[in-house]
């Protein structure tokens, strides 16, 4: 029953968060490669994806916790969904106003961290998104728990779409990382009047769910400890980078690393938010054969994804980078191609982490990104000194790495959640022969991205040709 329900359900809501997805990626890359590339200086860049992600640490606790947590308890509600939306915006929308309180009165000794006095007031600005990314969150994971995925995407692509306008609009009528940090505050904004409108549309009975405000608060509380190491692991290098070099420039050239090696994590961020829902669901029936295969599937197709993007970005580093960005970022090459490669681990550490948690493996997911993250922090704080950028990228390769042995071993492996090792051999022989033909054929600009989309084909085909992507099971899927 759990089967017939995740191929069914699955299929009608991949398009739509795929979709939602998308806008994510596209806006995020567009921001950050049109403010370095064209208004920003290597400096500035710097400084700008310092404060965002210090923001985005704490905002994505509402989008990786509480989402899950209201999405959770929707899902496997049958009725009085909308008091468990009461219930759990009570929580979230609490902490929120405790980390606006935090922030903007101590901005200060935030700033301090990064030894950069001048943070302090940007750090002030950015207290103001907490409370409303709450609110995003709620709508979000409230549209996710009823599997109204369309409305899901919708609310995605229309905040993104805000946040994309107005960072750069701010910044090309001349307001600076100023004006960029206030159009990422106002997009939340956006986002928030729109996620109330979603839930109040979507209301079902006025009847009380049994849920209660210590259910909410015991599930979420691991959920919120488990977003806050995932996004101290994804951040500690650029902040550690800040505070230990004290450079803004390095810390530029380290952004625009980030942004490149991110981007093909940001595409299977996709699974795991339409994994949450039917992995719940299968859980709560104990259904450990459709859970391995849901994790089974959605490791293979991520890895070859993976893979196809390594090989690509380790041939051509230098050339992706003055694509991108300019000519002020090309040292940063060396970095480029480490972090890809810890990104993809982090990536699949990711899948394995929300199946984990969606089957109620709490402890064990708090466990390992806790020693994930204690391993990256020991790391970039001894090799930054040693190596700089490259040691920081070089820290967050190796503790993903980690991570995903653990995840595998004390969990991906008992469900049956890894494809077979013929499989791997394939995926990684098709990505050999993109390396080797891109590193053989060093193009720049136009002629580099009609060369990415010609191996793109190339890899695909080769998978085809050894029977691991059959075309017409994907298009009936």
């Amino acid at each position: 029953m759990v089967k017939e329900f995740n191929l069914r359900e699955i299929r009608k809501g991949l398009f739509w968060l795929v979709l939602g997805n998308l806008a994510l990626f596209v806006s995020g890359f567009l921001v950050y490669i049109i403010l370095g590339k064209y208004f920003f200086s290597p400096a500035e860049f710097g400084v700008y994806g310092i404060i965002i992600s210090l923001a985005t640490v704490f905002t994505t606790i509402f989008k990786n916790s509480f989402l899950q947590t209201l999405s959770h308890f929707v899902a496997v509600e049958k009725k009085g969904r909308f008091s468990v939306v009461k219930k759990v915006f009570f929580v979230q929308f609490s902490f929120s106003l405790f980390l606006f309180v935090v922030f903007f009165v101590w901005a200060e000794n935030v700033a301090a961290f990064f030894n950069d006095a001048s943070f302090a007031h940007y750090i002030r600005l950015i207290s103001f998104v907490f409370p409303f990314s709450a609110l995003y969150a709620l709508g979000w994971g409230y549209l996710n728990g009823m599997k109204k995925f369309k409305e899901e995407s919708i609310l995605q692509i229309v905040y993104n779409f805000s946040k994309t306008v107005l960072v750069l609009l701010l910044a090309v009528v001349g307001f600076g990382v100023f004006g960029s940090v206030a159009g990422f505050v106002l997009a939340s904004v956006v986002a928030a009047l729109l996620s109330i409108f979603f839930v109040f549309k979507n209301r079902d009975s006025k009847q009380q769910s049994n849920i209660s405000f210590k259910q909410v608060i015991y599930y979420s509380a691991p959920l919120i400890m488990i977003a806050i190491f995932i996004q101290l692991f994804e951040t500690a290098d650029l902040f550690l980078i800040k505070a230990i070099l004290k450079d803004n420039y390095f810390s530029g050239i380290y952004v625009a690393v980030q942004t490149i090696s991110k981007l093909p994590h940001m595409v299977v961020l996709a699974i795991p938010f339409l994994l949450f829902p039917f992995v719940s669901a299968a859980a709560s029936e104990k259904d450990v054969h459709s859970i391995g295969k849901i994790s089974r599937n959605s490791l293979k197709y991520s890895t070859m994804f993976l893979v196809l993007c390594i090989s690509v970005v380790a041939s051509s580093p230098k050339e992706i980078l003055l694509l991108l960005f300019n000519q002020g970022y090309a040292i940063g090459a060396n970095a480029l191609i480490i972090l890809s490669v810890g990104m993809a681990f982090f990536a699949l550490c990711m899948i394995l982490n929300s199946i984990a948690t969606s089957a109620k493996k709490l402890g064990l997911s708090v466990g390992i990104m806790f020693l994930m993250l204690l391993l990256d922090v020991i790391l970039n704080l001894f090799l930054i000194p040693l190596f700089g950028i490259e040691g920081a990228a070089a820290a967050t390769a190796i503790s993903s790495i980690f991570g995903f042995i653990l995840f595998g071993f004390f969990y991906g492996a008992k469900v049956g959640g890894f494809f077979s090792f013929k499989t791997l051999t394939k995926i990684l022989f098709a990505g050999a022969v993109v390396f080797l033909i891109s590193a053989a054929f060093p193009f720049q600009g136009i002629l580099f991205v009609i060369k990415g989309a010609v191996l793109s084909i190339g890899f695909v085909l080769i998978l085809f040709l050894f029977g691991e992507i059959d075309f017409n099971r994907i298009i009936h899927y």
